[in-house]
């Protein structure tokens, strides 16, 4: 039988899992820190409680506010230098 993985996860907040359930969840873990290069920041996430939520969407917004926020500098230093766009995609 094939199982959806909100009906996985509803299971295991009940109490009701299966084996396949564990097995589908831990296959799922994150092996890296959140800092490591490699770490898939834009896929779902799941918490164990409303400290974690938050204190990874406070992580999430920063990270995209800081990277949007270099983007746009980048971009106003072009718009105001178009040598240093040349020098940009050189290097």
């Amino acid at each position: 039988m094939k199982y959806y993985f909100s009906e996985r996860l509803n299971r295991i907040r009940v109490g009701l899992y299966t084996n396949s359930d564990g097995e589908v969840l831990c296959s799922r873990l994150m092996k890296c820190d959140k800092q490591h290069p490699e770490y898939p920041i834009d896929v779902t996430h799941i918490s164990g409680t409303n400290r974690e939520c938050d204190d990874y969407n406070i992580y999430y917004l920063n990270r995209h506010s800081v990277l949007k926020a270099i983007d746009n500098l980048v971009e106003m230093i072009e718009q105001s230098h178009p040598m240093l766009s040349v020098i940009r995609l050189v290097v």
